[in-house]
């Protein structure tokens, strides 16, 4: 005997994104565009294969390690920031996350 499915539950109240939810969405999306564009960019499109492909990539890695340092530069992590609401440290967290993303990136492609 088959048992009837229950409706899905509509999301509640506290599972809306809020404006601070999609600022970080915002920031995320204009942090990574530049890195889906080279990509894009690069795929099946070695002209001079004598030098192999990846010599090929050596300009979109230094056009994407200069992003990165100008997107460090203009992320402004306030650490001081008054603990007044949940917002508050909500907003200095997610800048944080979003700072320390940047370092790690900045780290991996000054590598290469």
């Amino acid at each position: 005997m088959r048992r009837k499915k229950t409706p899905k539950k509509q999301p509640a109240d506290e599972d809306e994104l809020t404006f601070e939810d999609w600022r970080i969405i915002s920031e995320t999306s204009a942090i990574l565009a530049p890195f889906y564009d080279q990509t894009k960019r690069l795929q099946s499109r070695a002209v001079n294969e004598t030098h192999g492909s990846i010599w090929e990539s050596s300009p979109s890695m230094e056009y994407l390690l200069f992003h990165i340092i100008c997107t460090k530069e203009a992320v402004e992590v306030d650490y001081a920031v008054p603990e007044k609401s949940s917002d508050d440290r909500s907003t200095a967290r997610s800048r944080h996350h979003i700072k320390t993303s940047l370092d790690n990136c900045h780290g991996k492609l000054d590598s290469y």
